[in-house]
């Protein structure tokens, strides 16, 4: 009996999901409808979520077939009747992407395009590592036609002045020595002044000495020792000279040279010149405490 009962209940479930065959006037009834869907479909109140609906309800499978060597796709629509369509369809063909400078590049360009011209420009981006579009290096004719394409205003230098130069180089070479000597007479005036009014100098005097050979024997070779221990100091100076004069003036040594690469984030410039101040510092030191052990008889080395 159970058996029979089993068989019964799956008897009434296929029954169920059998589908039901349509009558004559059900049939008739949604022919009429192709003409009405067609209405709905093209109606200016239906939505495209609408249409997707409406799609959803009526289509069984959607099987799509890509050809990307021939820029075209093959549809195949199954309806929920069992009906086919096909339905062949060309691809848009995807367009290169635009090549073109990075903007970070291009904004560093348009900040310096008004203090240098393109030659100078064209080494600050080979510098740091910038390519063009196409990779290559930076030339003053690449920059040039970066700033005409994102109409950048190129470099206009300062007009120059009727009488030429600005200065000469002997007529620089007199503000420079001016500059040092002026500051290295006061020092000197000082330390003379102290000295002259020390008893051994009181004592010279009294003993006869002219004055002239006094000055000069004795409270002049002490005076000198500050002067002299600064050597060192001047001695990188005579290569670079002032770092603002040198700038305003435009003369080439290693003063705007440094200024330049520390600019232009050119690091092996300027650690090497930077090296070599060092070196002639560490020259002129040594030139200085030989000098000091000359002048002074108080100064000796010393094995200790």
């Amino acid at each position: 009996m159970s058996a029979l009962e089993a068989a019964k209940a799956e008897l009434a479930r296929r029954e169920r999901e059998r589908p039901r065959v349509l009558s004559q006037e059900e049939h008739d009834r949604l022919l009429a409808l192709g003409p009405d869907l067609a209405t709905v479909w093209h109606a200016a109140t239906t939505t495209p979520r609408d249409r997707k609906e409406l799609l959803r309800a009526l289509l069984e499978e959607v099987i799509i077939k890509v050809e990307r060597d021939k820029a075209a796709a093959h549809l195949t629509l199954r309806w929920k009747g069992g009906a086919l369509n096909e339905i062949d369809l060309a691809l848009p063909r995807s367009r290169p992407a635009t090549i073109r400078t990075d903007e970070d590049t291009i904004a560093l360009v348009r900040r310096l395009a008004g203090h240098y011209p393109d030659a100078v420009i064209a080494g600050i981006l080979n510098r740091q590592g910038r390519t063009t579009a196409y990779g290559h290096r930076f030339e003053a004719s690449r920059v040039g036609n970066l700033r005409r394409h994102w109409d950048i205003p190129c470099f206009e230098p300062k007009a120059e002045q009727a009488g030429g130069e600005l200065l000469t180089i002997s007529k620089a070479a007199v503000v420079l020595g001016v500059a040092g000597t002026a500051r290295l007479t006061r020092v000197m005036r000082a330390n003379l002044l102290d000295e002259l009014h020390k008893p051994y100098v009181t004592t010279a005097r009294a003993k006869g000495l002219s004055e002239w050979r006094l000055v000069l024997r004795y409270p002049a070779r002490l005076a000198l020792n500050p002067l002299v221990s600064t050597i060192g100091w001047y001695l990188p100076l005579l290569f670079s000279g002032s770092l603002i004069v040198a700038t305003v003036m435009n003369l080439p040594n290693i003063g705007p040279l440094l200024l330049r690469a520390l600019i232009n984030q050119d690091m092996y410039l300027a650690g090497s010149i930077l090296l070599i101040y060092c070196f002639l510092t560490i020259v002129g030191t040594l030139i200085s405490d030989i000098l000091l052990a000359w002048l002074d008889p108080r100064i000796r080395i010393e094995e200790g």
